[in-house]
Formats: structure tokens, C-alpha cells, sequence
């Protein structure tokens, strides 16, 4: 994983070994000031995220079955949870 921050209202997680799914879930706790969530494919299975919003650079990123934390500062009060598809 290869986290960027590029300014205040920008952020690029790079994940790599893992596959796009045709359907992605995003849950927002207690974030107002996100503009948008971008994910694109990369080669080689990997994926870009990119978050971008208003003082992201201190947004906890949370991924699907494990959870693990991706934060630019350890005390944040903002999150965001990119999970996996939702089964019907």
C-alpha cells in the first residue's frame, strides 16, 4: 500500500494485489466535507483511490473485511469505510 497526500483536499491510496469489483460499497461516518471518491484500475491487480474534500489529510480510511486504518495523522474524528460488495 502507497499513501499520498498531495495537499489538504487530496488524497491517493495505492493498493496493490488486489482486484477491482464491478461493485463498491462507500460508507461515510460523520464526514461532511468529502467531494468525491474516485477508484481506478491499475495494472498488474492493483487500484487507485482517489479521495478528494476538504481537509482529507486528516480522514481515516477504513477497507472492507479487515479494517485496517489508513490515517495521514493518528487523531482524526472524520472517517470514511470502503467495504466489498453487498450480496442480494
Amino acid at each position: 500500500m502507497k499513501k499520498t497526500i498531495t495537499s489538504d483536499n487530496r488524497m491517493v491510496i495505492e493498493l496493490k494485489d488486489v482486484e477491482l469489483s464491478s461493485d463498491l460499497n462507500t460508507i461515510y461516518n460523520d464526514v461532511s466535507d468529502i467531494d468525491n471518491v474516485t477508484v481506478l484500475p491499475l495494472a498488474k491487480n492493483g487500484i487507485k483511490i482517489v479521495l478528494k474534500g476538504n481537509n482529507v489529510a486528516n480522514t481515516k480510511v477504513s477497507f472492507g473485511q479487515n479494517f485496517s486504518p489508513v490515517s495521514a495523522i493518528q487523531s482524526t474524528t472524520q472517517s470514511i469505510e470502503l467495504s466489498a460488495p453487498m450480496s442480494s
